[in-house]
């Protein structure tokens, strides 16, 4: 079994869809993909996910967004 994980931030979640298209894009595909991401940070009155990227996220069962508690 192939996981991946990664983790982003408010700067960065622009490109993170590209890469994980690269990803899945690969010979040898992951299993699972997941994108771990700080409820504080991405708090959405403040700053919302893409919504290419949720879309992205949403349209294959091995992407996961795994919200987690705390700061980035």
């Amino acid at each position: 079994m192939i996981i991946v994980t990664m983790t982003s931030w408010v700067k960065r979640i622009e490109n993170v869809k590209s890469v994980v298209e690269s990803i899945m894009n690969n010979t040898v595909k992951p299993d699972r993909v997941y994108l771990n991401l700080s409820k504080t940070e991405f708090d959405s009155e403040r700053v919302e996910l893409p919504k290419d990227l949720v879309d992205y996220f949403n349209s294959d069962e091995r992407l996961v967004i795994n919200w987690v508690e705390g700061e980035n």
